[in-house]
Parts: structure tokens; sequence; C-alpha cells
């Protein structure tokens, strides 16, 4: 396996933590690995006991080879996202690991694995065993555990524990031990550490969902000095939007039998008027697509254009004495019907 030493700043903890290191790992891997964290078998190992909580860029584990003393460790991950070209389009794909592993002091793991242990947790069945368990609530995480007792393997799933009416059970015994964790170790601190240290300038996801985008220290002193100018557009977006939204119902715009699912981008000057207008990266015209396809897309985005700008000539921002430029995202959908979105960072 190919590995990166991308930083290597090591850090003093409390009498908890030892010294880390952030590591990172290529993209550039033989066929069979992948960006994925490397973590223990822990059915094949020689550990009587090992707990393990999978969260979404942390991994918590506390383990015992002889019952008596237990040692553990935080294993911190985010991967690095990048646009990288792909058959003549760009598509945002992990390019990097990062990980970072906190060892746990014996004394707080063997406190902690006591407390786990007398909770009755390891002999609680998964979610899907509990007929009270509500299992269909959407963008919410799972707590999920794998857990090696006296020389036994098994999995533990709970979808989505802090939505649970109360009266489920054993909803208290996995949030109690969840929160334990959360509240001994420091789990927030220690990963906002982690966070730190991450090379600048980079775009992050833990779950391949949420972007974060950290700034350069260049960046992060420009993005200060912008505040006002997006304080100020902020305060005048839903008015905005009202506006425009009530304007472009009113021309009751007829697409002439094309459409344009595209999004496009418009600019309005300080002065209201529309002063650019251009189609999104993402759906401009791909070669790869066939050369009669690519003119034909060319020819329709065209049409498009000149349809926005003829009705963004009965319409324009120029009462609202604009300080600044404005930046919304129009497209139409299935019937004809105009879509307005703002996109703009505040």
């Amino acid at each position: 396996m190919k590995y990166i030493i991308s930083i290597l700043i090591t850090l003093a903890f409390s009498s908890i933590y030892g010294q880390t290191a952030v590591t990172s790992y290529s993209a550039d891997l033989p066929a069979h690995d992948s960006l994925e964290i490397s973590l223990i078998d822990i059915d094949k190992s020689d550990y009587i006991f090992y707990f393990r909580v999978l969260l979404s860029g942390q991994t918590v584990e506390i383990y015992s080879e002889d019952n008596k003393t237990y040692d553990g460790k935080i294993v911190n991950s985010i991967k690095e996202y990048d646009q990288v070209e792909i058959e003549d389009e760009y598509r945002t794909k992990a390019t990097q690991l990062y990980t970072e592993k906190v060892p746990i002091e014996t004394s707080k793991a063997t406190s902690l694995a006591r407390q786990i242990i007398q909770s009755g947790q390891l002999s609680i069945p998964t979610d899907t065993l509990i007929e009270t368990w509500t299992r269909w609530y959407l963008h919410c995480e799972s707590l999920r555990f794998e857990i090696k007792n006296d020389g036994r393997y098994f999995e533990q799933s709970f979808h989505c524990p802090w939505s649970q009416p109360d009266s489920v059970e054993f909803k208290d015994v996995i949030l109690s031990n969840y929160d334990l964790l959360k509240r001994e170790l420091k789990l927030d601190s220690i990963y906002h550490n982690f966070w730190l240290k991450l090379p600048k300038g980079k775009t992050y996801s833990r779950s391949g969902y949420g972007m974060t985008y950290m700034m350069t220290e260049e960046q992060e002193v420009v993005w200060k000095k912008d505040q006002p100018r997006r304080d100020y557009l902020k305060s005048i977006k839903d008015t905005i939007d009202t506006y425009l939204r009530i304007e472009l119902d009113q021309q009751q715009i007829k697409l002439d039998n094309i459409n344009c699912f595209e999004d496009y981008r418009l600019t309005f000057n300080e002065n209201g008027k529309l002063r650019k207008l251009r189609v999104s990266n993402h759906n401009k015209p791909k070669l790869f697509e066939g050369l009669s396809w690519y003119f034909e897309d060319k020819r329709k985005i065209r049409k498009c254009k000149t349809l926005i700008k003829k009705v963004f000539r009965e319409i324009d921002l120029s009462s609202f004495n604009l300080k600044y430029k404005v930046h919304r995202t129009l497209s139409f959908g299935l019937e004809g019907n105009v879509q307005l979105r703002d996109d703009t960072i505040y």
C-alpha cells in the first residue's frame, strides 16, 4: 500500500491521551485497496473483550486481553474531495484519506469498559429484534457497535435512537453509553483538534454527503473583509426572491417546444439590470456525448439564453438601489414552470 505522510503534527493532550499524528493515504492505491480506515478484525483477534463504536468520521475502541485492565484508542478520519476529470466531465471524488489515532489512557479505558459492561448493553438485541424500535426516520444516523465478549463476537445497530419514543426498550441504555463516551473522552474536542491539523485550501467530508471547504489563511482574511457585502445581500435575500418569483409568474413564459432544464446563472449589476447570463459548468455540452448531440445542445442552450434575456428586459432590480451585484440561478421544470434558486454563500 502506498502511504503518503502529508502532515506530522504532535499534540500533547491531557493525561488521558498520548501523542498523535495525522496520516494521509493516497487514492493512488492498488485495486484491492480503497480509501477506508483499516481496523482490526475483532472476531479473529486474540482479545477477550473488544468494544467498538462506529461514528461518522470517528471510531472508539476499548479492549482487553484479560478482562482486568483495558486499553483503547480513538480513530479520527475524514476524506479529501477534489474535482476530477472523468470522460470530459468534472466530478467530485475522494482523493485522500486522513486518519489519526489517539490513545486512551488505561485507567480511563478500564473505568469506561466496566460502566458499559454493568449497563447491560452487551446483552441487548440489535434494533431489528426490538419490536417497538422504529426504523423509518430519514436523514438520521445509526449507532453501530462491534463487540467481542468472552470470545463471542456480535454486532449491534440502532437506527436513530435520538428520535425513538422514551418508552422504547433499551433506548436509555444505548444513549447513556453513547453520552458517557462522548463526555468522558471529549470526542467533539478531539475531532476539532484533528480538523485543525488538516491541510488548508481543501474540501473535506466525513460521509461523502455534506462537504466543507477549509479556507487558507489568505482566504480567511478576504472572507472576513467580505462580511459586510454578505450581510447586506442576506438582509435583502427574501425580498428579492419574492419580487422575482412574482414578476416571473406574471410573465407567463412559454418555452416554444424547447426545454431549459439546465441551470442558468444570472448576475445583476448594481443598477439592477441583468449583466451576465451563463449556463452552469456541469450543464455545458460535452463532446464525448457525440458531435451531433453537442451542437444540438449548444443550439438549445442558445435559444434558452435568448428567451431568458428577453424575459429580463421586462424585469430588473433597479428599485432596490443595490449596493452590490446579486446572483441567482434559474431553470425550468418538466411543465415549463420557472425554478429560482439562490446559491449565494452567506
